[in-house]
Order: structure tokens, then C-alpha cells, then sequence
């Protein structure tokens, strides 16, 4: 099969394809009951869906970034030609924004940074969410199946290579530092890291409302900067020159 032939198929299932890739706030998992007595512990700031100013700030200037042509090229690892990287960029967000608030968490506990499984299945192929009394499982192992878990409701593997998420996850953290922030200063706010993590506290921050309901707000703001920013360069009027470099 030629390379042109590969393409226009790539295309083809990017158009008539589901649209899996929703926000992580509409891949959770249903809870069961003992999860939503679970859910009772959580602190009442936690879960108030009302975002706070400092955090909006942080989200209106990622919304208002604007970007090159060789910025919206480079979110693309196949730079064949900016039309099919204008397309592909929307479906990439969304993996990449959940990818690098994982790889913060994981971070911020010193755990090894990872990627999104890029298949429909993962290592916990088991389909059942991983268990937080599994005395078995550190913390970190237990996140991570957490992840493989959700990754599940993904089908990452039919649109993207693992070097896609690599360089599309590279150009987000340089063009978007307040991306890491946001997440940084939302972890200080839920204190994770006074006391040691355990894998019931991974379940609580996992239920987070407000976690949730940023990481759409990060992803519905980095998709308007650069769709903004694609208008801009069709209409040969950038307003990279002038602000939000």
C-alpha cells in the first residue's frame, strides 16, 4: 500500500470514526455504591464545581496564546502538509492534556513520567477497575492501572503512533507551561502531598469534581488558541507579532 493511498485512509477513518476521545470528566468510570459512599469523605471544596479566579486566569491566557504556522505544524509528527495537520490537532488535545496532568501527578510523587496506552486494550485487560484495598499494589502501580483503566474507553491507536503523543505532548508543555501550573497549584490546593499518597487517596483525587471539570476547561481553551489561531493564519492575520507569544 503507497504511502498516498495510507494517508487518505487515515483521513477517511478520522471523519467517519466515533469520537472517542472525550474530555477524562466524561471517561470516569460509573460509580457503584460503595464508591459513592467513598465519595462522601471528599472535603466540600472538592467538590464545588465552581472554579476559582486564580485558576481562570491560568485558563484565559492558554485560550489566548496565540500560535505560528510552524507552531501548529510542529503539534503533528507527519509534517506533510499544514491542511491535515490542522485536522488531526483537534483529536490530539484531549490525550494530551489528560497525559501531561497524569505525568504532573506522577511527577509531583517522584513516579516515573508515562504515556497513554495507544491501544484499545491495555496491560489490565481485565476490564474491572483495579482495587484500592489490593494490598499487592504500591501507589504508583495503582495509578497507573487507574490509567490503563480509563485508557480503555480510548481507541488512541487508531489515530496516532506513540510519536504523535510524544511531539504533540512536547509542543504543549513549551507552547502551554500554564498547563503544568494549573495542575501543580490545583495539587497544593488538595494537599496531596502533606502525607504519603496511598491508593485510596489516588481513588478520592480521581473523583476530584473540580480536577475534572478543569482538565475540560484546560482542553476547550488550548482548542480555541489554536483554532483561533489557524483562522488568524488562513486569514494571513497574525497576531503572533503583537501578544500572547
Amino acid at each position: 500500500m503507497n504511502m498516498a493511498l495510507s494517508s487518505n485512509i487515515f483521513l477517511l477513518l478520522l471523519f467517519i470514526a466515533p469520537i472517542f476521545c472525550a474530555p477524562e470528566s466524561k471517561i470516569v468510570d460509573s460509580k457503584s455504591k460503595s464508591e459513592k459512599s467513598e465519595e462522601e469523605s471528599i472535603p466540600p471544596e472538592h467538590k464545588s464545581d465552581k472554579m476559582p479566579e486564580e485558576y481562570m486566569k491560568y485558563i484565559e491566557k492558554i485560550g489566548n496564546k496565540c500560535l505560528t504556522e510552524n507552531d501548529i505544524e510542529s503539534l503533528y509528527s507527519n509534517k506533510s502538509k499544514f491542511m491535515i495537520v490542522e485536522m488531526i490537532s483537534y483529536r490530539l488535545i484531549t490525550p494530551i492534556v489528560a497525559q501531561i496532568q497524569f505525568n504532573e501527578i506522577r511527577r509531583i510523587h517522584s513516579w516515573e513520567p508515562k504515556m497513554l496506552p495507544l491501544s484499545s486494550y491495555s496491560v489490565n485487560a481485565t476490564g474491572k477497575q483495579p482495587d484500592s484495598e489490593d494490598k499487592s499494589m504500591s501507589p504508583s502501580e495503582f495509578f497507573d492501572k487507574k490509567i490503563e483503566y480509563l485508557a480503555q474507553t480510548l481507541i488512541l491507536g487508531v489515530f496516532f503512533y506513540p510519536e504523535d503523543m510524544e511531539v504533540a505532548d512536547k509542543v504543549l508543555n513549551d507552547k502551554y507551561p500554564e498547563i503544568k501550573q494549573l495542575y501543580q497549584l490545583k495539587m497544593k490546593d488538595m494537599k496531596t502531598t502533606e502525607a504519603p499518597m496511598t491508593n485510596g487517596k489516588i481513588d478520592e483525587m480521581m473523583k476530584d469534581s473540580q480536577l475534572s471539570e478543569m482538565t475540560q476547561k484546560i482542553t476547550e481553551a488550548v482548542q480555541k488558541s489554536i483554532r483561533e489561531s489557524i483562522n488568524d493564519i488562513n486569514r494571513q492575520k497574525s497576531r503572533c507579532d503583537k501578544k500572547n507569544i
